[in-house]
């Protein structure tokens, strides 16, 4: 509660408390969930109704790390006209929105099942955030937890708060480059991210980013993005 406190009266998330109309902090978690419960059944259905309307096109990007999901992700970002959303939901330090629930979640390394509660709430709190950014063409998403790929009831529970893409690019690339890119993060985990196809129930476009250059590979993807002819659609109707 403290946390979810702090987050929201932090100054820079000014318009997050004018948007949703919060005067005061949450006193206990019933004040809460009042608050929580009028504002889905009322205002996500009817104040921000016009959200839904907008059809975004959700792209995930899976890989090792080192693969070059970041790099090319942005350099898609900068080369398309329409407008680009980006947004991580990895469990670094860097992803974390609130910095008090990641130093939190770190007290409790070892105990997994109260490191998942503080990591749980940051993703809700990032999935709310992007709803807030919903109006673009594109929601570049860099990376998911890896842990959600495991079937058991945790994964799914994630999954239900997790944005459900509509293209997924795997990239891999050979490990003696991930080596030198990432030395202190290699992992040789790539066959983790070939099960993502069904665990979601989308087929991914595997991209060896070893094989090409950077612009031809941005060239690459950006063939398979728009030979998706829904993808044309939702430009066009927004």
């Amino acid at each position: 509660l403290k946390s979810i406190n702090s987050f929201i009266f932090n100054k820079k998330n000014t318009y997050l408390r004018k948007k949703f109309e919060i005067s005061k902090k949450f006193e206990n978690f019933i004040s809460l969930k009042k608050f929580i419960l009028p504002f889905f059944v009322i205002n996500f259905k009817f104040k921000f109704f016009e959200k839904f309307k907008f059809k975004s096109n959700y792209i995930l990007f899976l890989g090792s790390d080192g693969s070059g999901k970041t790099t090319l992700a942005n350099e898609l970002k900068n080369q398309l006209v329409s407008k680009v959303y980006f947004i991580s939901f990895g469990t670094s330090e860097k992803y974390w929105l609130s910095k008090i629930l990641f130093l939190l979640a770190g007290k409790y390394e070892k105990n997994k099942k109260i490191y998942c509660i503080f990591f749980f709430i940051d993703i809700l709190l990032r999935r709310i955030k992007l709803f807030l950014f919903s109006n673009h063409h594109f929601i570049f998403i860099d990376r998911f937890p890896g842990f959600i790929f495991n079937s058991n009831f945790k994964s799914k529970i994630f999954s239900i708060v997790l944005p459900r893409p509509n293209l997924i690019f795997l990239l891999k690339t050979q490990k003696k480059i991930i080596k030198e890119r990432k030395p202190l993060e290699f992992k040789n985990d790539y066959l983790k991210w070939v099960n993502i196809g069904k665990i979601l129930g989308i087929s991914p476009f595997i991209i060896d980013t070893s094989k090409l250059s950077i612009p031809k590979t941005v060239l690459k993807i950006k063939k398979i993005i728009f030979s998706k002819k829904k993808f044309f659609y939702n430009i066009l109707e927004n």
